[in-house]
């Protein structure tokens, strides 16, 4: 919860987790009470090691990403998801 006010400062629009789990539900509960969407996109092993993102997942993030309507947004994956907390 200590980074709450920073994300808040932000004004975001969006969340995207690239994630196996979705968000905690003090994070769900979080962005409900502030009007932020949450986007997730559950990684799957890709065929390269340390890439694990497939393509279509990665152009689905990046479509995401580059939508006008989702910024100010704010990416996190599996190492930034506690960061979140």
């Amino acid at each position: 919860m200590e980074n709450f006010p920073f994300l808040e400062s932000l004004k975001l629009k969006a969340i995207l987790s690239l994630t196996p789990e979705p968000l905690d539900d003090r994070l769900k509960q979080w962005t409900a009470d502030h009007g932020i969407r949450r986007i997730h996109i559950k990684p799957e092993k890709g065929q390269k090691k340390g890439a694990p993102l497939q393509p279509a997942q990665a152009k689905a993030a990046l479509d995401i990403i580059l939508n006008p309507q989702n910024t100010p947004i704010y990416v996190h994956c599996l190492n930034g998801a506690g960061d979140l907390n």
